[in-house]
């Protein structure tokens, strides 16, 4: 599961869709339609894992829970926010988050003045703690 494989569509749809997603109480319908898009995603990628193995989807939940504490946690988190909205709301925002400081890192290595989006961008990760 840490093949490029797996990982890469499921990267690519959290970069893609996080951008949506802000650290406030209300969530609106388009995060809805997002995470069951996730679901859907993660669903197919698992099938084709566990199909590539050759076991059942039973052999694979008990070889996971066996496995449990060598899971990778980025790789636990996409699981559980399958069925957790909350969970997956969190990971996208503070996706969301990340790839803005990102953003902001490098303008600064260009020479540019970021220090309102910056204070923005900190007070959303700090709301967010």
């Amino acid at each position: 599961m840490s093949s490029p494989t797996w990982k890469n569509p499921i990267i690519n749809f959290i970069d893609e869709n996080c951008i949506i997603f802000e650290d406030a109480e209300e969530n609106s319908l388009e995060y809805t339609s997002v995470h069951n898009r996730f679901k859907k995603l993660i669903d197919t990628q698992l099938e084709g894992f566990i199909q590539d193995l050759g076991i059942s989807q039973q052999d694979f939940v008990m070889a996971c829970s066996k496995a449990a504490s060598k899971v990778h946690k980025n790789l636990l988190v996409q699981l559980l926010s399958v069925d957790d909205f909350l969970l997956f709301k969190q990971m996208m925002v503070g996706r969301n988050v990340a790839m803005n400081m990102e953003a902001i890192n490098a303008m600064k290595k260009q020479g540019k003045n970021v220090d309102k989006i910056e204070r923005k961008v900190a007070k959303h990760a700090v709301n967010r703690v």
